[in-house]
């Protein structure tokens, strides 16, 4: 028999603040074509200075998607709003639209349209399905899947702008290949604390070989060098030639690889121009191969990172919602459900 389902709360689950769907849209929207906005400054001028307020604002997009799921009870509003956001930003590339509209733009916002969808539809799911609500389960099912279709919307833009539209230039290329190597010296100041990518190759070099020889046990410079102790209590013009034939040897090592090298300029112009001749040798095929790649490490670079920051993102959300119900902008009702069985008389 089928199961019955008898709603026996004091009012219907239907939308009754059109102007707060309203307001919610609004900011929605806005907060979309702003996040692109800021994406394509950053994309066009290398400035990182735009990357802040871009994940200020794509954050907060996110976060009016997830309340959008538990405040707007029409499926047709909110995929009506989910539409908007995916399709008002690209009036942003007008130029672009008329007279002859990139196919690959628009097609671009479609499948932003289609996550967005998948993603609200599965929270809207989750959230029908339990008896009580279930903030944070409901809003990690929503935001995989908005994150990747906004993603796969910056992504598009990028590899529009660089290789369809060729804005792309060589300053610009060098200005961000060189804010992207500043982004990771961080990291790389976790395994050798005094490098930097800014400084001539040769002295950066000379740093990372000390830093191998100091990692050599005196047991093996025994050995070697008849010598006891380590690498810092070697006697100043042993230590001196040891170091400069490890570099010798490292920039050798390098250059069998890459071919000849200039010690002199720093390691951020010797990678950009090892880069730029890379792809400078490759075929017109292998070009077109190259420009998806990028498109596509750009995409998942942006995921990985934005990964590690759902749970804040849910926990904003979260701090709305609860915002929400204390100001009386929203608030929670009941509905006891009952339902037909069969027992064997």
């Amino acid at each position: 028999m089928a199961l019955e389902v008898i709603s026996q709360s004091k009012e219907p689950e239907i939308d009754r603040s059109l102007w707060k769907i309203i307001l919610l849209a609004i900011l929605g929207i806005g907060l979309s074509i702003l996040s692109v906005y800021l994406w394509s400054k950053l994309i066009l001028t290398g400035s990182f200075e735009y990357a802040w307020g871009l994940i200020l604002s794509a954050a907060l997009f996110f976060v009016v998607n997830i309340l959008g799921v538990f405040f707007v009870k029409s499926r047709v509003k909110v995929n009506l709003i989910l539409f908007l956001e995916s399709f008002f930003p690209i009036v942003l590339f007008y130029d672009k639209l008329y007279p002859a509209p990139s196919l690959t733009l628009l097609l671009g916002a479609l499948v932003t349209f289609v996550f967005f969808a998948l993603g609200v539809s599965q929270g809207i799911k989750s959230l029908s399905n339990g008896l009580k609500i279930h903030f944070w389960l409901t809003a990690r099912a929503i935001l995989p899947k908005v994150v990747t279709g906004f993603l796969i919307f910056l992504s598009v833009l990028l590899y529009l702008n660089y290789f369809e539209w060729h804005k792309f230039n060589e300053d610009l290329g060098k200005k961000l290949f060189d804010g992207a190597l500043d982004s990771g010296e961080p990291i790389l100041k976790i395994v050798l604390a005094n490098v930097s990518f800014g400084e001539p190759l040769n002295v950066f070099l000379n740093k990372v070989a000390e830093a191998e020889l100091r990692k050599i046990k005196s047991s093996e410079l025994e050995k070697v060098l008849n010598f006891k102790g380590d690498f810092n209590s070697l006697p100043p013009d042993l230590k001196a030639r040891l170091l400069e034939n490890a570099t010798n040897q490292l920039e050798i090592s390098l250059e069998k690889i890459f071919g000849p090298l200039d010690s002199g300029k720093s390691v951020k112009e010797t990678a950009y121009e090892l880069l730029k001749n890379y792809i400078g040798k490759l075929g017109s095929g292998a070009e077109y191969f190259l420009n998806f790649g990028v498109a596509f490490l750009i995409f998942f670079t942006l995921k990985s990172i934005a990964v590690l920051f759902y749970w804040l993102i849910i926990f904003i959300a979260f701090v709305f919602f609860k915002l929400s119900l204390v100001i009386n902008f929203s608030y929670v009702t009941l509905e006891n459900r009952s339902r037909e069985f069969i027992l064997l008389s």
